[in-house]
């Protein structure tokens, strides 16, 4: 059934919703549900399409070809075209860029074309098994950022993606709320409305847990036997690490 609204608590507030600009957890868990990249893992990590129909590499596996899904829309009604992809791949690797991102990858790649509307033509000099993986940076969208400067833009408040659920608002200091996309090319989520509500503390964020005022929060693999209470809680395997950095 579609409907209802899930809060989901948090300590920390997002830094910029520009994906490429902001490497920051909070930042990503939203951004995540408004943007999209050519591909995406699956459960067993493996890389599936996205704003990506298919594609192919080449024998020698020096270039890759994409085919992008076509009739999709940045929530602004504007069409996502080829010219979207090479954009971001432009604005990741130039010079001077203030993206944070990990362009690495990116930066490899020797030319990149449009030979239609909904085909990107990726190639590189040598091959790389992350190549295609590498494209899950989030898409971003050309019509609005390419006459502004991306630290000037108001998509940093206030992003315009192609995902599952559409920006409604940020008030500072309590809230990011957002709605689904009812025009999502993919699987439709069941959830209405998600709801970000920012806490002080880890301390307030778990009351407001056993308080029922949210329905969601995440800890850290130290707190969470720490942790009591009616609620149902998950452990996962996350795609991460942690380390100490001695001074």
């Amino acid at each position: 059934n579609y409907g209802d609204m899930l809060v989901i608590g948090a300590t920390s507030e997002p830094l910029n919703l520009i994906p490429l600009l902001a490497t920051d957890e909070a930042s990503k868990a939203v951004t995540a549900l408004v943007y999209n990249g050519l591909v995406k893992q699956d459960r067993m990590l493996n890389a599936v399409g996205d704003l990506a129909e298919s594609w192919e590499i080449s024998e020698d596996g020096t270039s890759i070809t994409f085919h992008l899904k076509e009739n999709i829309a940045w929530h602004d009604g504007v069409p996502f075209t080829a010219e979207d992809v090479i954009f971001t791949h432009t604005l990741a690797v130039s010079s001077g860029s203030p993206i944070p991102y990990d362009a690495d990858e990116l930066r490899k790649v020797t030319a990149i074309s449009a030979p239609d509307a909904y085909t990107v033509l990726v190639e590189y000099e040598v091959v790389s098994a992350a190549a295609v993986a590498s494209w899950s940076i989030p898409i971003l969208p050309k019509h609005l950022l390419e006459t502004v400067s991306v630290t000037k833009s108001t998509l940093q408040k206030a992003p315009i993606g192609t995902g599952p659920y559409i920006f409604d608002n940020w008030i500072f200091g309590e809230n990011i709320t957002l709605h689904a996309n009812q025009d999502y090319f993919d699987k439709r989520s069941g959830i209405a409305r998600i709801e970000f509500r920012f806490f002080p503390s880890q301390e307030e964020a778990y009351t407001a847990l056993m308080a029922e005022e949210v329905d969601m929060l995440s800890v850290s693999a130290q707190e969470y036997d720490s942790y009591e209470g009616d609620y149902i809680k998950y452990r996962y395997a996350a795609p991460a690490f942690t380390y100490i950095g001695y001074n």
